[in-house]
């Protein structure tokens, strides 16, 4: 008889070590890091921009019997380098658009808003307004004394306080007499740092 000495198996020895240095790259893995890197991102997609009836009527500005609203009045376009969403007033003197969130706002992020408007006239003195609403809170309201001889971009920031869900109804609305042309240019979530 031939003996044969009992080798053990290299399963048995690997498999302890193995389960260690799985156990410690778990460990490592910070569930908050995800947070940490996240980075400016766009709120909205200009394409997405529907006009919408009866809809939060109580957070913008009366319509009245005298509004009316073409399809040709409002599109998205390239407009001075930048992708836009315009509203032509010659066709389309009060909207409301809606579409939803693309991004999670969290509590302390930064929304940053910019619009552009062209020189503004209208056959008699008005004041145009124009507003951004997400959910039932206005983040932004601009009102624009008519005549207004130049152009101009404003720009503005929001800081959340509280947590806001991608998905969320976000609404533009813009009210004005006279022919003159309003643009979106971005609304951007700035991670709190």
């Amino acid at each position: 008889m031939t003996f044969k000495p009992h080798k053990p198996t290299l399963k048995i020895r690997v498999w302890p070590i193995l389960m260690v240095g799985l156990s410690l790259l778990f460990i490592s893995c910070d569930p908050g890091s995800a947070s940490d890197s996240r980075e400016t991102a766009a709120l909205i997609n200009q394409d997405l921009w529907s006009p919408v009836e009866n809809e939060l009527t109580h957070l913008f500005p009366p319509k009245t019997e005298d509004h009316s609203c073409e399809e040709e009045g409002y599109k998205s376009e390239f407009l001075g380098g930048s992708y836009v969403f315009s509203v032509l007033t010659t066709f389309c003197d009060y909207i409301i658009v809606r579409q939803e969130t693309l991004v999670d706002i969290q509590e302390g992020d930064t929304v940053k808003i910019r619009f552009w408007h062209s020189q503004l006239t209208a056959p008699f003195d008005y004041v145009a307004v124009a507003n951004i609403v997400i959910d039932e809170e206005e983040i932004w309201r601009e009102e624009f004394p008519i005549p207004l001889l130049e152009s101009g971009i404003s720009k503005s920031e929001w800081i959340a306080t509280s947590d806001i869900p991608s998905g969320t109804p976000i609404y533009l609305h813009v009210n004005n007499h006279g022919n003159n042309e309003y643009s979106l240019i971005e609304i951007m979530v700035l991670p709190a740092s």
